[in-house]
């Protein structure tokens, strides 16, 4: 290759780099006051939502790792792994991004890839159905403080968990029925005992850094979600609540998209459509994550929307059963009904799923090491 070839490549344009900094800043200059809105909805989600529901379950799920108790997760999860034709050692991953959060599933896998403990099918398969919104998000933020229904946030997260795992055991399926040489691992685990002292600030450290950059990303995304809010608002003649704004504001960010679900009165399963794909925002944070597995993401994309529209429909299912009125005023009526978490149903019910929650995996923040000598999972 000639010097010239060689300087030919290096200076080659990202147009597409471009375009979005150019289209980035033209919103910046051009309408400053719909992107000052934007990043005060932002801060508000985030102060109002996301560090009173996140914050104390990301803390404790991040002591629970540290401390080494969660290898019970690796223990009990043989069943859930054969019937996904999985290793063994992708048990906890999989239990994990059930009730973690987003990030979670996204974070075990690449872990487990860095480590040879998934190949490349694996990796690829786990990241369709391994992304999934937490219980503390579903059931305290979209539940408790969103709708003020503790029963509806039940629902939605019900139906999230149900969905993951139709479309987890589907493909192990598929997979079982093309290769007939599955083989499942074992888990080693070595555990390092540690003192509460270093458990505890690590835990709070990492719950932190957690917040803030995911604050900083809702911030970020909602000055762009606000925007195309106000552009729809002006198309559809002031209608805020439109059901345009609705779809624009989820397919960006979920928190959005469930205030603007919320705005526009629609049914309970549009919430379920809205945190079953997750919005961009949370897909920018994911293929970060994923930054060094060869996951392909344009199959992942698809699988979002597969799992929007099937959670949706379990939500739907759901509702034909069992439609308290407190839920129908909450999505259908305009206004929020409360049902107090001091009742024993409600009580029952956000003690459990906290308790599910809390078996996260957040502190896998802190590095691969640490984790590798607590939990044996990557």
């Amino acid at each position: 290759m000639t010097h010239t070839e060689k300087h030919t490549q290096k200076d080659k344009v990202p147009y597409h780099m471009v375009l979005f900094a150019a289209a980035v800043m033209t919103v910046l200059l051009f309408f400053p006051g719909i992107c000052t809105e934007g990043i005060k909805k932002g801060m508000g989600y985030t102060v109002r939502i996301i560090v009173p529901s996140l914050f104390p379950y990301m803390v404790l799920s991040s002591f629970i790792v540290r401390s080494g108790t969660d290898i019970i997760i690796g223990r009990i999860s043989v069943p859930l792994t054969k019937l996904l034709a999985l290793p063994e050692s992708a048990g906890a991953a999989v239990l994990l991004s059930l009730t973690g959060g987003f990030p979670v599933g996204a974070k075990c896998v690449s872990l487990l890839y860095e480590e040879s403990r998934l190949n490349k099918e694996q990796a690829d398969r786990m990241m369709c159905f391994c992304v999934c919104p937490g219980p503390a998000f579903l059931i305290t933020a979209l539940g408790c403080i969103m709708l003020g229904n503790i029963q509806a946030g039940i629902i939605v997260c019900l139906s999230q968990i149900l969905s993951s795992l139709i479309i987890g055991t589907a493909l192990g399926m598929i997979f079982r029925f093309t290769d007939k040489s599955v083989k499942f691992d074992k888990v080693s685990v070595n555990i390092k005992t540690t003192d509460i002292i270093s458990c505890i600030t690590g835990a709070v450290t990492d719950g932190a850094e957690s917040i803030i950059n995911m604050s900083a990303m809702i911030i970020f995304f909602s000055v762009f979600e606000n925007a195309f809010r106000s552009l729809t608002a002006f198309l559809t003649g002031g209608d805020s609540g439109s059901m345009i704004s609705a779809v624009t504001a989820s397919f960006l960010e979920v928190t959005g998209g469930c205030q603007a679900v919320k705005d526009s009165a629609l049914p309970l399963y549009f919430f379920s459509v809205c945190v079953g794909f997750g919005g961009m925002c949370v897909h920018f944070q994911i293929f970060g994550v994923l930054e060094n597995v060869p996951v392909s993401r344009m199959k992942y994309l698809i699988f979002r929307f597969v799992n929007a529209v099937l959670s949706g429909a379990v939500t739907w299912i759901i509702c034909i059963f069992y439609i308290p009125a407190e839920v129908t005023a909450v999505v259908g009526g305009g206004y929020s009904a409360f049902i107090s978490e001091r009742t024993a149903a409600g009580s029952i019910a956000l003690l459990f799923m906290s308790v599910v929650f809390v078996l996260s995996i957040q502190g896998m923040r802190r590095g691969k090491e640490f984790y590798v000598r607590n939990s044996g999972l990557v």
